[in-house]
């Protein structure tokens, strides 16, 4: 599904439902400190997605599936509502992800989805390319090697493709490329309600047609871009040019898009502290372009 299909753009969003700008990882509002808060108002992540998910779809066609991801996610909203169809399977670390992982393969299960978040949590925290991120990086491929492919069957070895990839890149931000909405003079003043999406590319409802944003941001020129919402629904960055209402009401008027190295943050939680170093969200080459290894175990023998 694409975003105009799904409906989910951004790490935030305005749900115009709710009344709310959400945090689409913790399903509650992004100044609320608890996790799964709109289910208590009647959201329910299996229904969201208007679609069937890969596993519905695999299973509609007698493919079992099943998922790894880490036990902390297991039971959240967020994947009761991806991994729907699917048989979700906990674990603590890499090294039982691998073991399990290898046991699902011995016992011919025709497809499994692993999730492995420590090089995005690296990366997050040092900044891509660091030398921590390599070294996470190493790390995952050790295991890969030595807890997974090792323990595959023989006779299995040459059934099995690996496909590995990341959902997203990210970009390098030192302290002086974050910038805050507060201290933009007039910025806030202008908008019906906060900046929602991601620090990278952020969506702004303005409060009224007589807004100048582009005047407002003339010192920032050279560290963000704007644009009319609209533009990027009708040229298609969200897939299908059909228009999604959720989608539209989420955009709002205009998109900013940071340029390389910056980042534009709104606090919707007073005691907010800007601590990372990576980032994603926009449209530069290291966001957008992730690898994509095919691995057949029998061509590592």
């Amino acid at each position: 599904m694409t975003p105009q299909q799904h409906g989910i753009i951004g790490h935030t969003m305005y749900l115009r439902k709710y009344g709310t700008i959400a945090n689409m990882v913790h399903f509650s509002p992004e100044s609320d400190r608890n996790s799964n808060r709109l289910t208590k108002f009647g959201f329910d992540p299996e229904t969201f997605l208007p679609n069937n998910t890969l596993y519905q779809s695999l299973s509609d066609i007698g493919v079992e599936s099943k998922v790894l991801t880490r036990w902390i996610y297991k039971k959240s909203a967020l994947s009761r509502m991806l991994h729907k169809g699917s048989d979700v399977l906990p674990y603590v670390n890499s090294s039982d992800m691998f073991l399990n992982l290898s046991k699902l393969v011995n016992k011919k299960t025709p497809f499994t989805f692993v999730y492995w978040d420590a090089l995005d949590s690296a990366s997050h925290v040092y900044g891509p390319f660091t030398p921590e991120v390599q070294s996470e990086l190493r790390n995952i491929l050790f295991g890969l090697l030595n807890e997974f492919i090792k323990n595959i069957q023989s006779q299995y070895r040459n059934k099995v493709c690996i496909f590995i990839t990341g959902d997203h890149g990210l970009v390098q931000v030192n302290k002086t490329g974050r910038l805050f909405t507060n201290n933009i003079p007039n910025f806030l003043d202008n908008l019906s309600r906060p900046p929602s999406g991601d620090s990278r590319t952020s969506f702004v409802k303005l409060d009224n047609s007589n807004s100048n944003l582009k005047n407002i941001f003339q010192k920032y020129k050279n560290q963000f871009d704007i644009f009319p919402s609209d533009k990027f629904v009708k040229e298609g960055f969200f897939g299908s040019k059909v228009v999604n209402k959720d989608v539209s009401s989420a955009l709002g008027d205009y998109t900013i898009l940071s340029r390389k190295g910056n980042v534009l943050m709104h606090r919707f939680k007073s005691d907010f502290k800007a601590s990372l170093s990576g980032y994603h969200g926009g449209l530069t080459d290291d966001e957008l372009f992730v690898p994509l290894f095919v691995v057949k175990p029998k061509n590592l023998d």
